[in-house]
Formats: structure tokens, sequence, C-alpha cells
């Protein structure tokens, strides 16, 4: 499978350039002269068609002609064995030393999640076919039960929230004071496209945590259900950047 850099490279040059996107950015490498910044250090022939994007929430993407690689960042092979370890173990393995993190809940196994925008939630759901009995039949999540547990750093967190409340800021503004809800939820289509860019950056960084089986993504016309061991990084990453791309050129339908 081969991508096509061009339809990677216009949505993360939109994404980069909106004013909400750079809480997510950590740096973003090879999009583009516009990108490069002195000290950047040459990459290695190998790398020159590849771009980079480190995000500021611990996940790492790389893509080139082939493949697309995701990984959590400064997790080692070894690091990531250990993280397939059974779930119960993995606050003494995981947590950092130099931070309080009280788990919320101690989860048995990895559960199944989605991602479902409803104005006023956070948007973080289980799987209906997912519940346990002391779920008592509710699958909206609180966002503390899962990304406040020891395998997430607190920038997930922070940066799921900060996603969360654009969408919910955007929608009061825009539909629900002025009662027109048949306009667009964001003002322009870079806007819209940003946020969806940082969402699947962030969905991907929740997919891999080891508590977590999977998560589901949409853009509102296409769901894609993100699964770390997989191997589909590059293809859902294939399908998400050509909707984007889509997006850009004939707006939201798409």
């Amino acid at each position: 499978m081969t991508l096509v850099l061009d339809n990677i490279r216009k949505p993360l040059g939109v994404f980069a350039k909106q004013a909400e996107s750079q809480c997510y950015i950590k740096s973003i490498r090879n999009l583009g002269d516009a990108w490069r910044k002195l000290s950047d250090k040459p990459l290695p022939e190998c790398d020159k068609n590849a771009i980079f994007v480190e995000t500021t929430f611990g996940l790492d993407i790389k893509f080139t002609l082939d493949e697309v690689e995701i990984s959590v960042a400064g997790v080692t092979e070894s690091e990531e064995a250990e993280q397939e370890s059974p779930v119960p173990n993995i606050v003494t393995k995981l947590q950092s030393p130099d931070v309080d993190r009280v788990p919320t809940a101690t989860a048995t196994r990895p559960r199944r999640y989605r991602i479902s925008y409803d104005w006023g939630t956070e948007h973080l759901w289980r799987e209906y076919d997912d519940l346990e009995p002391e779920d008592d039949g509710v699958t909206h999540m609180e966002v503390e039960d899962l990304l406040g547990s020891g395998s997430f750093p607190p920038s997930v967190m922070e940066r799921y929230f900060a996603w969360s409340d654009t969408y919910n800021d955007t929608f009061k503004t825009r539909l629900a004071d002025t009662g027109d809800y048949d306009r667009s939820l964001f003002a322009t289509t870079p806007e819209h496209v940003a946020w969806l860019v940082a969402g699947y950056f962030l969905a991907w960084r929740i997919a891999m945590a080891p508590e977590v089986d999977c998560i589901e993504f949409s853009t509102g016309t296409k769901k894609w259900l993100l699964q770390k061991g997989k191997g589909l990084e590059t293809k859902f990453t294939k399908e998400f950047f050509e909707i984007i791309s889509d997006f850009l050129e004939i707006g939201p339908d798409c």
C-alpha cells in the first residue's frame, strides 16, 4: 500500500497553522520549508521523504511512502513488551515516581471505547457490548476514570479536555446560542479539519494504552476501530487523510 503524501501534507499543514492546534504540536519535520527550524538536524538519507510529527501528549507519528508508524514517545521495545502484561500490573510498572497519580478504577481486562460527539459530554463512551455488571448499563465515561490511570501521562488528559472543550464551546456559540442548528459546527473548514486531525491523533494515543483494547473514532461520515498491534495504522491513516483531503476540497459532507 502506497501513501499519497500530498494527501497528508496539506491537512497536516492546515492542522499546523491553526492557533487551536498549537497545544497539540511539539514538532513537525519534513512537511516543507515553512515548518523547518534552524535547530533541526539533517534527516538521514533513508528518511528524506518521511514526515515526522511529535505531539505534546506522547505520541509520535512517522509518515513514509509505504507506511505509517505510530508509537508512544520515549517507550522502548522492552517497555512495550511490559505493557502487554496483564493490566493489574500497569500501575507499578508504568507510573512515574515523580507524579502523584492515583488510578480511579482497577481494570481486570482491556476495555473497548468509542468517541462519540454529543454536546455537553466529554465524548468518551464504553462500547455497548463491553459493559460489565458494575457499569449499571451506563456507557458514558468520566474522562478521569480512563485517562487519569497510571499508564497515561497527565498531558493526555489535559489535551483531551482541550479538544473536547473546543467542540462544546463551539457548539454552544455557533449553534445553541443562535438556535441555528443547520449551520456548520466550525466557522471555517480549516478549523474543522485541524480539530479532526487532533482528535485522530489523540484517539491513537488512547488506543496505545495497555488497558485499552480498542477505541472507535469518527469524522462524522466514517468510523475506524483503532487497535494497537493489529497493523491497522497505515490502512486507517491513509483512509482518514484521504477523507480529510476531500473535506478540504468539497466541505464537511464528503
